[in-house]
């Protein structure tokens, strides 16, 4: 008595320790998962928040726009130098002119070594002149303008555009229903899909139980027409149609067994599960 009880005590240790490494799911936390990792569920998200910023961005075509604008322009006076600037032009004019008329024999070259003479004494004159008259004008405007800012702004506000506007707002709450009517149906088509394989794995369960006690059945039934068989009661035909039977069940058995392998591996990529997972439903228990 004692030694059945001790037998007994391990068996359900064992078992619970099997039960614990294991995962077990209820309809309840398969949908929970189902719908908080959900791809397609996701994106309807991402497509409702994004036709939500389309609304609001589509509201803010009644308020009025503010332009604004700056500049800056900078000018470099040069007056100081105006006299020393204008007889160095003419001087080189000059210069070239007598180059030419001794060339052109008009001159001597005496000539217009004193015209060159002439032409730097009075060149320096002018200079003296021009820089005079530069830095007098230069006095006379003391207002800074050199540097040039300007600046404005505009305010826009839409009165009337034909219409625009007001459709535009309207494809705005278009889209944002669309989106929420679009997360609805992923809702319901998700809570669907999970109820299906969740119940399509209890099935394929049950019928894995009663594949292998049909399996466990017909190998009762080969081994005891065997026996039979050698008692000289049954024939070897019977032996061979028993045995095309146990070859039955054990194929219906590994086609059940397969089944029930993919239809978990389906609930665990619904579920946002790794598909390898050791799960186990609570109606299989």
């Amino acid at each position: 008595m004692n030694r059945r009880k001790v037998t007994i005590c391990l068996f359900l240790l064992a078992a619970g320790t099997m039960l614990h490494a294991q995962t077990v799911l209820t309809l309840a936390s398969c949908r929970q998962l189902a719908l908080r990792n959900n791809k397609q569920l996701n994106v309807s998200r991402l497509k409702q928040e994004v036709a939500a910023d389309s609304r609001r961005a589509a509201r803010t075509k009644y308020l009025p726009k503010v332009d604004a604008f700056a500049g800056y322009d900078k000018n470099k006076a040069a007056l100081s130098q105006l006299g020393t600037t204008a007889a160095t032009s003419l001087s080189g004019s000059l210069t070239g002119l007598i180059t030419q008329m001794t060339k052109d024999g008009l001159i001597s070259p005496q000539t217009a070594q004193a015209l060159g003479g002439y032409m730097g004494a009075a060149g320096q004159g002018l200079a003296a002149k021009g820089n005079e008259l530069g830095n007098t004008l230069k006095d006379a405007l003391r207002t800074d303008t050199r540097n040039m800012f300007a600046g404005s702004v505009m305010v826009r506000q839409p009165l009337y555009m034909g219409g625009a506007i007001t459709a535009l707002n309207r494809m705005a709450d278009i889209n944002m229903e669309m989106a929420a009517n679009d997360i609805d149906l992923q809702l319901q088509n998700t809570a669907i899909h999970i109820e299906q394989t969740y119940w399509l794995v209890v099935s394929l369960r049950h019928k894995q139980k009663l594949a292998q006690s049909f399996h466990q059945l017909v190998q009762k039934l080969d081994t005891d027409v065997h026996k039979m068989i050698d008692e000289g009661v049954a024939t070897r035909a019977d032996g061979l149609r028993v045995d095309v039977s146990v070859n039955e069940a054990e194929m219906a058995l590994m086609r059940v067994e397969d089944n029930l392998a993919l239809a978990k591996m389906l609930l665990c990529q619904e579920c946002g599960l790794p598909m390898e997972s050791d799960i186990v439903l609570a109606e299989e228990l």
